[in-house]
């Protein structure tokens, strides 16, 4: 793929962006879960009400995951992710839930952090919907639209990498730098064309008469493949560094449940609909047509090394972070490779 530089956009991009899935701007605790309250395998946990954040972690909860492993968890749910990076840098979580691209932005501003599995690819929840009255022959007449878009978000890599292989001008599409819920106002008043944006915005969008236009493994361009890699992009579990020495046993814990609860998502998907939809405080039809666009397949392979490498290698070509960011300097996989053997074959 031809690369380009497109960073006028992105070098307003703060660290603390929303990412993927983002929703409305509230935030609940949920109840500690665990065997007891006494018991010694305590985690504070971190993650957004969304299915690409939270499905795991919810479902482990609900089934009594955590208990049947002796780990008493303090669940957040943290709808404002500004106030996710807060809580780390403060100390006050063991582990967290949170796309593979913000946590670059947290490394690269100093955050002291390490991705110690990976969870599942949400490429396909990072999207865009186009007014039906709008007229597309061809990628090319994107350059007339007006797009709404939020700073820094994981959809832009997506919509970049589309221009940068048809030979679209990014810098030439009117962008409106506008947050999902007021673009979906703007969208149905006619004042974009284009919603750029994640779930559940963009299923909202196309109820209210948007065609859907792209993710990052579908579009609906003329000219252009139905299936794309424009974007895969994985939801990790990312710890202070300090835990991984700290709480070992209690990280273990968690990536077992965790692991337990994307068999559960796999083989369950009805239940875990119900599960999920609770915690996002969403309807259940809305929330089973976003996790059918999340691939869950939990564990690390080749494959999610060399994508995160291109994510990495691509940010920072065009300006989303300002320093180099090595694969091996963020991860550290040696609870997984004890914890979860058979989910770990990157050296197999």
């Amino acid at each position: 793929m031809k690369k380009r530089a497109c960073a006028v956009l992105l070098a307003a991009v703060m660290i603390f962006s929303f990412t993927a899935c983002g929703a409305d701007n509230k935030e609940s605790t949920s109840a500690s879960t665990g065997s007891s309250s006494d018991s010694d395998m305590k985690l504070k946990v971190i993650a957004t009400p969304a299915p690409a954040s939270c499905s795991q972690v919810a479902v482990a909860e609900a089934m009594g995951y955590f208990e049947e492993e002796g780990l008493d968890v303090d669940i957040q749910y943290v709808t404002n992710l500004s106030d996710m990076a807060s809580i780390i840098a403060g100390g006050g979580c063991d582990a967290a839930f949170n796309s593979y691209y913000t946590v670059m932005t947290w490394i690269d501003s100093g955050l002291d952090v390490k991705v110690i599995a990976a969870n599942n690819d949400m490429g396909g929840t990072q999207a865009a919907a186009i007014r039906k009255d709008i007229d597309i022959t061809s990628p090319k007449d994107l350059e007339k639209c007006k797009l709404g878009l939020v700073p820094g978000a994981e959809v832009n890599v997506a919509i970049m990498r589309m221009c940068d292989e048809y030979g679209v001008d990014f810098d030439a599409i009117n962008k409106v730098e506008v947050q999902p819920a007021d673009q979906l106002s703007a969208f149905e008043s006619g004042d974009i064309d284009i919603i750029a944006c994640w779930e559940p915005w963009l299923t909202k969008a196309e109820s209210m008469g948007g065609r859907f236009l792209l993710s990052g493994n579908k579009a609906d361009i003329a000219g252009v493949p139905s299936d794309v890699d424009w974007l895969t992009l994985y939801e990790t579990t990312v710890v202070p560094a300090s835990a991984i020495s700290e709480k070992p046993e209690e990280l273990a814990a968690l990536l077992r449940c965790t692991k337990k609860a994307e068999d559960f998502i796999n083989s369950n998907r009805d239940e875990a609909v119900k599960i999920v939809a609770k915690v996002c405080e969403s309807d259940e039809e809305e929330i089973a047509g976003i996790m059918q666009k999340n691939d869950y397949r939990w564990g690390v392979d080749p494959e999610y090394k060399e994508t995160m490498s291109s994510l990495e290698d691509f940010m920072y070509e065009h300006k989303i972070t300002q320093h180099e960011i090595d694969f091996d300097s963020v991860h550290d996989f040696s609870i997984l490779k004890k914890a979860v053997p058979e989910a770990y074959t990157l050296e197999k």
